[in-house]
């Protein structure tokens, strides 16, 4: 997984973005594409010296917004990573309004045919209240099912990221939620008939943010070791274990 300096995501530019993420503290407005052209050779190098199949190429961002990463940049790092062998499968995110299915299906094209491209979307959670008011992600259920349209029409897998344990909801609520958001995009992507995996990010303290605050009075704690436990065994029994194989995995929420 790599993330890059970018110039930064462009919802956040007023800083009235996602109350969770950080990433405006690493972005800066002075970077140029040769660096982050730089970052990705230094990534690529890691590539080749060890046996990772699977890639995650992320920006401090919108992989698919022009202003962020323009199309001949994103030609570019996708191309060369079709050249790494043992890589197998690539992803990438954005927030839906950067995505259409000419994007999707054009970035494809740069990877080998025995590649998959994932696109990425911070779906989060169930909950549009939770969502939209507290996490102030500004992402309606219609774009969940926009991305998956997307991804049937251009012949690309989906992920969605769901949060464990976001602000304002205990240890058992953050399980519940995260499970329910799970078992709904899954099944959403069946019904479109589009792979698709489940990116569980339990929640940390960002700096700046809201959920630091709360964190600093006491009002909000991360979720434990047995949560995310507790949300792959729970998910899993939902799914029935042997449909599961590929499709769960954790990394950490921003």
């Amino acid at each position: 997984m790599t993330v890059y300096r970018t110039v930064g995501c462009e919802y956040d530019k007023r800083g009235n973005g996602c109350t969770m993420c950080d990433f405006a503290l690493y972005a800066s407005p002075d970077i140029q594409e040769r660096h982050i052209e730089a970052q990705h050779r230094q990534s690529l190098e890691s590539l080749r010296n060890m046996q990772f199949i699977h890639f995650d190429l992320l920006t401090l961002g919108n992989f698919y917004n022009d202003g962020e990463i323009s199309p001949n940049l994103r030609k570019s790092l996708l191309e060369s990573v079709g050249k790494i062998q043992g890589v197998k499968r690539v992803l990438t995110e954005a927030r839906r309004q950067y995505v259409t299915v000419d994007k999707l299906a054009e970035a494809k094209s740069y990877l080998r045919g025995d590649q998959t491209l994932e696109y990425a979307l911070g779906y989060e959670t169930l909950s549009p209240e939770l969502r939209n008011r507290v996490l102030r992600k500004g992402v309606p259920e219609q774009h969940l099912d926009d991305a998956l349209e997307m991804c049937r029409d251009s012949g690309v897998n989906f992920v969605s990221y769901v949060l464990i344990k976001p602000h304002t909801l205990n240890e058992a609520e953050g399980i519940e939620e995260a499970v329910n958001t799970a078992a709904h995009v899954l099944a959403k992507a069946e019904h479109y008939g589009v792979g698709a995996r489940i990116a569980f990010e339990p929640v940390f303290v960002t700096k700046g943010k809201a959920i630091e605050e709360l964190w600093k009075k006491g009002e909000y704690n991360p979720p434990k070791l047995w949560s995310v436990a507790e949300v792959l065994i729970q998910t899993a029994g939902r799914l029935g274990m042997e449909n599961t194989s590929g499709k769960l995995f954790v990394g950490l929420s921003d």
